[in-house]
């Protein structure tokens, strides 16, 4: 029998310790619900595991990949116990990530799509759980279409309509952006609702085939129809919302987090439709935890990414705003027409390739500069930017 001196000395052992720390890490500037999102699964871990201090650890979103790369090929570099990675970095780093347990396998094979559960496999196994995600869809002036049920099955018939938009409105039609991450995923969408593909099925990117020219031609005949905003090449995607926001673009891809901006700018002429091409998709890129290999491994960190994939944390992301992973509760909290149009399209989830993306997305920003500048025909564009590939995406 333990002493009554003794179990005293014994609980202020336990309750004197200092409590563990789980480190975080995470990028900024983020989206504004997928920063609130972060906050409320913070409050809630903490608040479910008390023993447990979270602490966020804040870096810039342009060091990310810096970073997570000395992070992961480093195991003498200090790191933190969960760190956000998009899906498209995932395949290059796998091998530096611990898998997820089977459990936690088992609850995320269940709550997603399998379409979405392939975006964050590597091997036989899921090394990601994620968390935010924010599908893409066709913003569309409701006032200069006088329509508030556009549905268009093509990008052709986007094009037909916005022509008359141009002429007799005076504002621009479609918004394309001039470079980066955005008008690569563009490019993709365009080339997934044609029925073509960027990765061959021997897993090689070729943008000489899959109807790629097709794609780019319809981004040089925008342009050259006088469709989308001036010096198309000078513009960036937050650039863009903002012209949207101000009335002078009649359509544009965006994320459906667009949604609350314009919401919240008491912008109300606008309405939503599922990017062309049938079967409805989801375009998008997925934010996801992972844990590191060889870092400062924990119960905790463990805890926390079964803590996101807990219905206690799929409806923290559900207030958000967030799409979560549960697909009855996705249902139940999709009241507004973006998150609704957003969830037609989850089960068919698709993305850039998740493999030498950081050359894919170069390569394709590189065509639509030739083609659209008039530098280059659109086939001669589509040969310059395959020979910056390398000849297997594995190289």
């Amino acid at each position: 029998m333990v002493s009554p001196v003794n179990l005293i000395g014994l609980f202020l052992s336990v309750t004197c310790q200092p409590a563990a720390t789980l480190h975080i890490g995470l990028w900024e500037p983020m989206p504004r619900g997928a920063e609130q999102a972060a906050r409320m699964l913070c409050a809630g871990f903490q608040g479910r595991y008390p023993d447990w201090r979270v602490a966020v650890m804040r870096q810039p979103l342009a060091d990310a990949y810096g970073l997570v790369m000395r992070w992961c090929k480093s195991a003498k570099s200090w790191r933190p116990d969960v760190v956000v990675v998009p899906d498209l970095w995932l395949p290059e780093m796998a091998g530096e990530l611990e898998p997820l347990p089977p459990p936690t396998q088992s609850r995320l094979r269940t709550l997603a799509h399998s379409s979405l559960q392939a975006r964050v496999t590597v091997g036989s196994g899921l090394c990601a759980v994620p968390w935010w995600m924010e599908p893409r869809v066709l913003f569309y002036s409701t006032k200069a279409l006088r329509d508030t049920n556009w549905q268009p099955i093509s990008w052709d018939q986007v094009l037909e309509t916005l022509g008359p938009v141009r002429e007799k409105r005076r504002i621009w039609g479609l918004g394309v952006p001039g470079s980066g991450l955005e008008l690569c995923q563009l490019f993709a969408e365009i080339l997934w609702a044609l029925g073509g593909d960027l990765v061959t099925s021997a897993g090689e990117l070729d943008l000489l085939a899959g109807r790629c020219e097709e794609a780019l031609d319809l981004l040089v005949r925008a342009d050259r129809q006088g469709l989308t905003q001036p010096e198309l090449l000078t513009w960036t995607q937050p650039e863009l919302e903002e012209l949207f926001a101000d009335g002078k673009l009649a359509a544009l891809v965006a994320p459906m987090g667009f949604e609350d901006v314009l919401a919240a700018g008491n912008y109300t002429d606008y309405a939503v439709a599922p990017l062309p091409g049938r079967p409805v998709f989801a375009s998008m890129v997925a934010e996801c935890f992972v844990i590191f290999r060889g870092g400062p491994r924990t119960p905790a960190a463990q805890a926390f990414v079964d803590y996101v994939l807990s219905a206690e944390g799929q409806a923290r992301i559900a207030e958000a705003g967030g799409m979560p992973l549960d697909a009855g509760l996705a249902q139940r909290v999709a009241r507004t027409p973006a998150r609704k149009i957003a969830l037609l399209g989850m089960k068919n989830v698709r993305g850039l390739p998740a493999t030498q993306w950081q050359v894919a997305s170069p390569a394709i920003e590189r065509a639509a500069y030739l083609a659209i500048s008039g530098r280059k025909t659109t086939p001669r564009a589509l040969e310059e930017a395959q020979a910056l590939l390398p000849a297997t995406l594995t190289q």
